[in-house]
């Protein structure tokens, strides 16, 4: 619960004032059913102080890699595999993976898994402006995610806007107010791994034409960065809208009353073209 609205996001861990757990019969007395056997965690988002106005920017850079990957056979241990599973199954060896009649199979022309995977960059931008006085305080904020994917062509992006006022009314004793969070996310996953592993790697990415290379005269595989690269702009969208009014009235010696109205809203669409 992000500033008494359930799931809202957070752009940033930047973002967060404090973190409060309730469990059991404490959490099920404020929000019943939806508190669940584990509790709840009530998350309190960084709010605008009292003094002069102030803009802070956070921001991070990192790199991945994906380690312990498995090499990939080369031409001639290829070949050789292919001769002991033939002759291991009773069969004779097709012409195509017969180097004394293919002699273009001999060669190792490219390492499959070096072509899908990548060192990738991790980027995250966070501007705040913040202004705060005895009777009104508000902080806005801008954010932006980009996460590289380990394999070509895929990633992770987020575009987040987070903005909070209050102010105090009728000499501090009524609090108004609002939070309000919109992200805009955009991902594309890949999986081709296995294509990688089982790729010949006699093969080469393109032909001598610069067209998508394939394995004429072996076996029906296929290209993994062909695949990926023809897929990459099928991209996954989501939008996600989380606010809040509220209203804290403060009745007397300690007692108070407070009412919020929420809304939470989110929204995903795709693209899909092979």
């Amino acid at each position: 619960v992000v500033d008494g609205v359930p799931g809202a996001p957070i752009s940033s861990m930047n973002d967060i004032e404090s973190i409060v757990v309730l469990k059991d019969a404490a959490s099920a007395a404020i929000y019943g059913a939806q508190s669940g056997a584990g509790g709840v965690v009530l998350v309190t988002t960084k709010k605008a102080k009292q003094g002069a106005p102030s803009l802070t920017y956070d921001g991070t850079f990192g790199i991945r890699q994906a380690t312990n990957l498995i090499e990939p056979l080369n031409a001639e241990q290829q070949i050789e595999m292919r001769k002991i599973s033939h002759q291991n199954a009773g069969l004779s060896l097709p012409v195509g993976w017969d180097v004394t009649k293919n002699p273009w199979i001999g060669t190792t022309r490219t390492d499959w898994m070096d072509e899908i995977f990548r060192t990738a960059v991790s980027t995250n931008h966070q501007l705040t402006i913040s202004n705060g006085s005895d009777k009104a305080k508000s902080l806005f904020s801008l954010g932006y995610t980009n996460n590289q994917g380990t394999q070509i062509h895929s990633f992770f992006k987020q575009y987040s806007v987070r903005a909070n006022t209050e102010y105090s009314l009728i000499k501090d004793r009524l609090k108004v107010g609002e939070n309000l969070a919109i992200s805009y996310l955009q991902y594309k996953s890949q999986w081709e791994t296995f294509l990688a592993m089982i790729m010949p790697p006699m093969v080469p990415v393109y032909d001598v034409n610069g067209n998508w290379a394939g394995p004429a005269g072996l076996d029906d595989f296929d290209n993994p960065v062909r695949k990926m690269t023809m897929g990459k702009d099928n991209i996954n969208n989501y939008v996600k809208i989380i606010g809040n009014v509220f209203a804290d009235l403060n009745i007397w010696n300690g007692i108070s009353a407070r009412t919020q109205f929420g809304i939470n809203y989110g929204n995903s669409y795709s693209r899909t073209v092979d």
